[in-house]
C-alpha cells in the first residue's frame, strides 16, 4: 500500500507541476519560441520538481528497496501516461494516432525523455540522504 501511496504521491506532486507550468509553456513560450524550444525551457523546471519528489517521498513511505522505487517510477509514469491520454482525448479531442504522432517531433522527444528520467528518477535518487551540517 505504501508503494502505491508513494507513487500516486510522486505522480501527483509532478503532474501538479506540469499543470501550472504547461500553460505557461503553452500560452506564452510557445509563440515566441516555438514547441520544441518552449519544451525545452520548460524542462529544467519539471526536472527539479521530479528531484525534488523522488528525493523526499521514499524516505517519507519508507521505500527503502531499490527495486521497489523502481516499480514506484513505473507506477508513477504509468499514471501521467494515463492521464496524458485521457486529457488529449477529452479536452484536447485528439484520437490517439494523433497524440502519438506528436512525439515524433522535437518537442515530443524532449517529452519521451522526461517520461524516462521521471520513472528512474526514484530509484536513481531515493537512496540519496541529506546531510545535515554538524
Amino acid at each position: 500500500m505504501r508503494l502505491l501511496l508513494a507513487s500516486l504521491a510522486y505522480f501527483g506532486i509532478v503532474f501538479a507541476a506540469g499543470f501550472v507550468f504547461g500553460p505557461m509553456r503553452v500560452l506564452w513560450l510557445e509563440p515566441w519560441f516555438g514547441p520544441g524550444i518552449a519544451t525545452a525551457i520548460e524542462a529544467p523546471f519539471l526536472l527539479a520538481a521530479m528531484a525534488w519528489a523522488a528525493l523526499r517521498l521514499p524516505a517519507r513511505f519508507a521505500i527503502d528497496s531499490t527495486g521497489y522505487r523502481f516499480i514506484m517510477g513505473l507506477l508513477a509514469v504509468s499514471m501521467v501516461i494515463l492521464a496524458d491520454i485521457t486529457v488529449g482525448r477529452w479536452l484536447g479531442h485528439m484520437p490517439l494516432s494523433e497524440q502519438a504522432a506528436t512525439l515524433v517531433k522535437p518537442a515530443g522527444a524532449i517529452y519521451l525523455a522526461l517520461l524516462i528520467v521521471f520513472t528512474v528518477m526514484p530509484w536513481a535518487l531515493g537512496g540519496v540522504r541529506r546531510v545535515h551540517a554538524a
